[in-house]
């Protein structure tokens, strides 16, 4: 299930629950409730809104750290590919030949990424052709030092290659928490606090436009939330950009 479509659940299932409050008013005889009904339903509302804001809170600042490192995966790999370039640069022209492969594979791999669903399914497609999974190392690796100097610079390009490779990896194995038992207990609560509101609220203008707002507050967190939980697909995806701009300085 899509993060659009979790949030399209839990305000309709919030509007579902009001609508089912306001209709058991009749049956159960509270069309006209007491003011101490009324107060005791304001309190009851109040504790749940409070606990769900707290909890709310809470995950979503954890999601928001799960985004933040995703983002710091982004400019780790840009950095180490501007690394291997200036390794590369520093061994002397016989590492040309390394240096197009790997601003041919960058550029190539953001295009990937912008297209795709998702950066791990790029990825995914880059892994099964093994010409560009192994391009950048097998250029590197086929480098032949005639010196010491050399041989150290080929030793720091190939562990550059390799820290390009893990950071792919990170794209495709990364699982971000799942939130679904999250997501169905806090909506069991706004369910909850809706019903109440419809059960002992006023059929007027002001109560309903009150409950809808209050669904789609509820709707909107919860499509946040898990927008930030996948940082590599969805409408929040980070930005390419560190990448991009990583792309412009090779090969100078």
């Amino acid at each position: 299930m899509s993060s659009l479509t979790t949030a399209l659940f839990v305000f309709v299932a919030a509007i579902t629950a009001a609508l089912l409050g306001y209709a058991m008013q009749r049956p159960l005889r509270l069309a006209t409730p007491g003011d101490e009904i009324r107060a005791s339903a304001r309190v009851a509302i109040g504790q749940v809104s409070m606990l769900t804001i707290i909890v709310l809170g809470m995950v979503t600042s954890a999601a928001r750290d799960t985004y933040n490192s995703g983002n710091r995966v982004m400019v780790e790999r840009a950095v180490q590919t501007l690394e291997l370039d200036r390794v590369l640069n520093a061994y002397g022209s016989e590492a040309d030949h390394a240096r197009v492969k790997l601003s041919e594979t960058v550029r190539s791999r953001i295009q990937a990424m912008q297209s795709a669903e998702s950066y791990a399914s790029a990825d995914e497609e880059s892994v099964t052709d093994s010409s560009k999974g192994a391009g950048i190392y097998g250029a590197v690796h086929a480098l032949s030092p005639t010196n010491e100097f050399q041989r150290d610079l080929r030793n720091q390009a190939l562990a550059h290659a390799v820290k390009l490779a893990e950071s792919r990896w990170f794209f495709t194995l990364h699982s971000a928490a799942n939130p679904g038992l999250f997501i169905f207990v806090v909506g069991l609560w706004i369910g909850l606090q809706t019903f109440c509101m419809g059960l002992f609220g006023e059929r007027n203008r002001a109560s309903y436009i009150a409950i809808v707002v209050l669904a789609i507050v509820f709707a909107s967190a919860a499509l946040l939330l898990l927008e930030l939980e996948e940082p590599f697909s969805g409408f929040l995806r980070v930005s390419v950009d560190p990448l991009e701009k990583a792309a412009q300085f090779l090969g100078r």
